[in-house]
Formats: structure tokens, sequence, C-alpha cells
């Protein structure tokens, strides 16, 4: 009897032995893949995935086995730009190739930080800031509704605009948040309503601190029915900016009439008295 060859039928290759093979042909005149030169290859700087993770798993796979499936990439000049695959790329330059299976594109801008937002936003372990940045990415580099955020990647407009409230938050309250190591989309949501930066920081030592879910959504809900009215001003030539906080929640135009008068009254009378 011959001895059995191949792989242990408890392990499984995520493509067939000759799947990178069959990419390095032409098809229909076109290159469908090659193998380049990490070189030339360079990440993505709209990258919505800042934390790549652990890669020392994935580095000791690509040493014993390759790569088994190719990166996609955009030729830029003579060089070729990531659009999925940055931790394949990362691992294969630790690992010590210099070469590295790739599929080429030729994308435009938003095609490319599309699919890299997309590709990422599948994954369970991106990071609420990450999301919400390449979200904000879409919505003010290549001006996409929050309609069409939401089409482009399969969730709901309401969805989308609640998670682009976290990019509201002060670099401040973000490094807090970090440094408590807060992941939960729904706690960091909660934080993202409170008001007043002193709040937020309160908040999270809270958290860190054991505060669940139910306090968080309370203090919320409590800062939402209590929530003053603001009126703020911006002149066409953005010379300054003016607002006005109200004690109410609700305030009729006349009544804002009224107080900008009173503002204008009182800075007269101060003029008077100091000549």
């Amino acid at each position: 009897m011959s001895a059995r060859r191949g792989l242990p039928t408890t392990k499984k290759m995520r493509h067939s032995a000759h799947y990178v093979d069959n990419l390095i042909t032409e098809r229909d005149g076109g290159v469908v893949g090659r193998n380049l030169p990490l070189s030339q290859i360079f990440p993505n700087p709209d990258q919505p995935r800042k934390d790549m993770g652990d890669l020392e798993s994935l580095t000791l796979s690509i040493k014993e086995q390759g790569v088994l499936e190719p990166i996609l990439v955009n030729k830029e000049d003579n060089r070729y730009r990531i659009i999925s695959g940055e931790r394949r790329f990362r691992a294969s330059t630790a690992a010590g190739l210099e070469m590295i299976p790739c599929v080429i594109k030729n994308l435009d801008e938003n095609q490319i930080l599309e699919i890299a937002l997309v590709e990422n936003l599948q994954r369970k372990d991106l990071h609420p800031f990450e999301e919400a940045d390449g979200l904000h990415v879409l919505l003010k580099k290549f001006n996409y509704t929050h309609e069409h955020i939401a089409k482009k990647i399969g969730k709901s407009r309401s969805s989308v605009t609640e998670m682009l409230t976290l990019t509201n938050l002060t670099e401040e309250v973000r490094e807090a948040a970090l440094a408590a190591e807060i992941t939960a989309k729904t706690m960091l949501l909660g934080v993202a309503r409170l008001e007043t930066l002193e709040e937020q920081l309160a908040m999270i030592q809270r958290i860190a601190q054991g505060a669940g879910r139910e306090e968080v959504r309370r203090a919320a809900k409590k800062q939402d029915k209590a929530k003053p009215f603001v009126f703020k001003y911006r002149p066409r030539n953005k010379a300054f900016n003016f607002s006005m906080r109200f004690k109410k929640t609700e305030v009729e135009a006349d009544e804002l009439i009224e107080a900008l008068e009173q503002v204008l009254a009182d800075l007269k009378t101060q003029q008077r008295e100091a000549e």
C-alpha cells in the first residue's frame, strides 16, 4: 500500500495548489496577476485599519507555505499601492521574501478607498475609531453623502450617521478611551453624546472602573433631554464665529432676536461708559 500524500484531513489550504499559478497568466489580453518585488509595493496611506494586529503566526505560515492568497494592488507610475492585503505584505517582509503574488488593478481614488474600507469594515476586530475615520474620509475627501456611504458598505444610513459622531471627539478623549481599552461601539457612542469635555473624560473613567452599558445609556439620555439650545453664527467672509447658549432646550425666533438685541445694547452701553 502506498503512503498517503498531501495535507492531513484536519488541515485545509485556502486555495488549491495551482491557484496562484493560474493567476499569473493573461486573460482577455490583460495581466490578471503576477509576482512583484516587495520593494516596489507600498501601503495605502488612507488605510482605515491602523493596527495590523499580531503578525507572528502569519509570518511563520508564510515562511513555511508561502503566500497562498495574492494581495490586491494598484499600479501608480513604477510602484504599486496596496488596496487590500497589507497584513500579508508586512508578514512577507518579516518572513524575508523578495517577491509576493499580486492581482493588479487600475482604479481611481474612490474605488481604492471603497475597496479598502469595505474589506476592513467586514473585520470584527476593527476599532470603532478606525471605522469612523474611514467613513469620514469618504464623507470629506470624496463628498459622499451618508446615504451613498451606507449603500457602499451595506449598512443603514442611521448607522453611518451615528458612527460619524465619533469623529467629533477630541484627541484627548480618544487617547483616554484607548488608554482605558474601551472598544465597545455602544460605550464610545454614549461618551460622544455627552456635551462637555469634562463629562466625556469622567464617563471614560467610570467605564474603566466598571460602569456598564446601562449606566452610560442613562447618562447619555439624560444629557439629550437637558441639552441647551445653542445659536451659532458665522458670516460669509468667515471673519469671526459667534455662538450663544441658552438655558432652555428650545428657543423661538423672537426670543433669539431679543437676546441678540440685548447683547448689542449692552455692548453700546459699555462703550459709552468707557468713553
